[in-house]
């Protein structure tokens, strides 16, 4: 691109940036700054484009999203709701807690579907805060899992038994399905999902009333 036109790609001979003064003229008049990255681009008069490239449109459009009162409002509604969903409010069947089986210095057995809660709802029994006893047992599995070559087999008198990369008390749980970025998507993905949606579009129009 060194010897081409910035306008229009033709051999723009010893001229500067422009083959001619139709593209000189045609890229002053159409020049634009980029709002996100600062970039100079060119877009039609008649354009409301403000940013140079598709990245810089997505970062635009959170900006914007982010400074709506609307934005402020769905993400209150959202916090409250995951307060209260099984899911993930802070209680035994929260998706991203494991079971743990755990032992006291006294030889009491415990078995815990969510270490947080458990150690927040226990800290008359713990030896420390309940962050720093969650720390402990999780180092005590990472050297079980052979993660550490020195590491803690015993948390201040307290052993780790078994753990379970799964929350059992939720065995009656249909299963979640992991949600895939867009960004980590292949082409072929993203194709499948328009489809999709395009037929729960349809489908839903059709099954509407009056249809």
């Amino acid at each position: 691109m060194e010897n081409k036109c910035v306008v229009c790609g033709k051999d723009k001979g010893r001229n500067k940036l422009f083959c001619s003064q139709e593209c000189r003229v045609k890229y002053l008049r159409n020049k634009r700054t980029c709002v996100i990255c600062g970039r100079e681009f060119l877009a039609p008069p008649s354009s409301g484009k403000i940013t140079c490239s598709v990245e810089c449109e997505r970062k635009n459009r959170m900006i914007n999203w982010k400074t709506n009162p609307i934005y402020a409002m769905t993400l209150e509604r959202a916090h409250e709701a995951a307060k209260t969903n099984p899911n993930t409010a802070p209680v035994e069947t929260n998706a991203t807690a494991k079971s743990w089986v755990i032992v006291s210095p006294q030889g009491t057995r415990y078995e815990i579907n969510n270490l947080a809660l458990w150690a927040r709802e226990h800290t008359d029994i713990l030896p420390s805060t309940p962050d720093l006893f969650c720390d402990g047992i999780r180092a005590i599995k990472r050297t079980q899992e052979g993660k550490k070559k020195r590491g803690a087999h015993q948390y201040r008198g307290w052993t780790l038994e078994k753990y379970y990369d799964e929350n059992l008390s939720r065995k009656d749980f249909p299963e979640r399905k992991k949600r895939v970025s867009r960004s980590r998507m292949s082409d072929e993905q993203r194709l499948e999902r328009k489809r999709q949606r395009a037929r729960d579009q349809y489908q839903k129009r059709k099954n509407s009333p009056g249809e």
